[in-house]
């Protein structure tokens, strides 16, 4: 069931789904937190690689269309009856706190550790603001950069799905060797890190 309800897009993918000993109804972590570095702060992690699967510079919000603000308002006001959560979906402050995460994890990959009380004290993981202890970790981002052409959703080309799994191994290889990622599409393209990805996926 958790695996179920990891995965359910609400509005789309089905009703919540209820587990055993839990008292919130469950879904898609894209609700509170798309980038779980909160959790593993707070689990006691110290030290965490987040591999992104979107570009640099890849907008996180959009106006939402007639048809999206209906969807979520008919799925969590009339058939789940939980206002609060239409609420933050249709203010998009779900995308909003996505784009905080993407700046925060972008600055702790060439600076100090993340400390849990300067990202975020307020609740998306049951923890009520003023009772958060502070706890810091070393947290690294790897993403592709800016200009990098984002590989869509439902692309079924295996040339394109190979160029973008390449990109992100290339990326990958030249952070964690060089403690610098390539900054252009052009520079990671050209890159000895691209030519080790061609040979090891070809």
């Amino acid at each position: 069931e958790c695996m179920r309800a990891s995965m359910l897009l609400p509005g789309i993918a089905g009703p919540v789904v209820r587990v055993p000993n839990v008292s919130e109804p469950m879904c898609d972590a894209l609700l509170y937190e798309q980038v779980p570095y909160r959790s593993a702060l707070v689990g006691g992690a110290t030290h965490g690689l987040v591999l992104r699967s979107r570009p640099d510079g890849i907008g996180t919000l959009s106006k939402q269309s007639v048809l999206e603000r209906m969807m979520l308002r008919r799925f969590w006001r009339r058939k789940h009856r939980l206002p609060a959560i239409h609420g933050m979906m249709k203010q998009q402050r779900h995308r909003i706190r996505y784009a905080e995460d993407m700046l925060h994890l972008n600055t702790a990959t060439r600076g100090p550790p993340l400390d849990l009380l300067d990202v975020d004290s307020r609740s998306a993981l049951d923890i009520q603001p003023g009772k958060l202890t502070s706890k810091a970790g070393h947290f690294a981002t790897v993403a592709l950069p800016v200009g990098c052409e984002e590989v869509g959703r439902l692309e079924r080309d295996r040339t394109e799905i190979l160029k973008g799994v390449r990109l992100g191994f290339a990326q990958t290889a030249a952070l964690l060797e060089d403690e610098a990622a390539e900054t252009t599409p052009e520079a990671l393209a050209a890159s000895n890190y691209m030519e080790v990805a061609k040979e090891l996926l070809p």
